[in-house]
């Protein structure tokens, strides 16, 4: 049965520059999660050579399987690196999840713009949804918006925000590599989150989970790292470790407004965000 017209997808345009420029960005997409995988190239079949006779069968040997790749070293406790490489075909099918997980994601964001279940919202300008790739591998938590973010409404903006943008880009990741988002949406005046309020703010950090459906986490802070690990210990004693959440490899570190206020720990931040890359096999740009 032909779909209704208003259910037809209008064909590709080259001529509407926004059609095409977001074509580039879902092309470009799938070669950053495609290469984030461990894909570096696809294997092209050798043509035939010319001096072969037509009815000549060509004889192939058969190829052994790939063997995936081994990480070295590393804590005892960290868990299992990830299998093999995922293939062009799956990145290509997370892509094509796209636009639907961008219109959940935006149907999100337009309930969580009215809630106020908390009394963070009354002293914040507006609440700041999560951004990014909508079926990223990772998410990035960050514990609340801060000023800057308060005032635009969007996530990691300031000093803090472009340090987090150098620390994420020091291993591989960009905005549209990752889902950024935070564990409460209010800025709330700049007053640190309660335990309560992260509680209640967590439905809406469950539902872009879901609709995400990471493959990692990297949390930034001591407010997302407790509310994650169910623990109140200092983050000093957190973080650098391996954690499993909801069956995601975690991983907690400083966030930029903690290393901006003590830059000494900039050291252990790196070494952090190094044992991320390793482990999930990003690379250094």
């Amino acid at each position: 049965m032909p779909q209704p017209e208003s259910q037809v997808a209008p064909p590709f345009d080259p001529a509407d520059d926004r059609a095409v420029a977001e074509l580039i960005a879902q092309v470009g997409a799938a070669l950053r999660m495609a290469r984030w995988g461990g894909v570096d190239a696809v294997a092209r079949k050798p043509r035939q050579a010319p001096t072969v006779a037509p009815n000549q069968l060509r004889q192939e040997g058969t190829q052994p399987a790939a063997q995936p790749r081994v990480s070295q070293g590393g804590p005892a406790s960290r868990p299992a690196a990830p299998g093999p490489a995922v293939s062009p075909l799956a990145q290509l099918a997370a892509v094509s999840r796209r636009p639907q997980a961008q219109a959940a994601l935006e149907t999100l964001a337009a309930e969580a713009a009215e809630c106020a279940r908390c009394p963070r919202r009354e002293a914040s300008s507006r609440v700041v949804f999560g951004s990014g790739n909508p079926v990223a591998k990772t998410m990035i938590l960050l514990g609340s918006p801060g000023a800057a973010a308060d005032a635009t409404g969007k996530v990691g903006q300031g000093e803090a925000g472009a340090l987090l943008d150098k620390m994420v880009g020091a291993i591989g990741l960009h905005r549209d590599d990752a889902w950024f988002t935070h564990v409460c949406l209010c800025h709330g005046g700049g007053a640190r989150p309660t335990a309560a309020d992260t509680r209640t703010c967590s439905t809406w950090l469950t539902k872009q989970w879901e609709v995400v459906q990471p493959k990692a986490l990297l949390a930034f802070g001591e407010v997302p790292a407790q509310f994650l690990l169910r623990q109140a210990l200092p983050l000093a004693q957190l973080r650098g470790k391996w954690f499993e959440i909801r069956g995601v490899p975690a991983l907690c570190t400083w966030s930029p407004e903690e290393l901006l206020a003590e830059p000494a720990r900039k050291r252990e931040a790196w070494a952090d965000l190094q044992s991320f890359m390793n482990h999930l096999g990003l690379r250094r740009p």
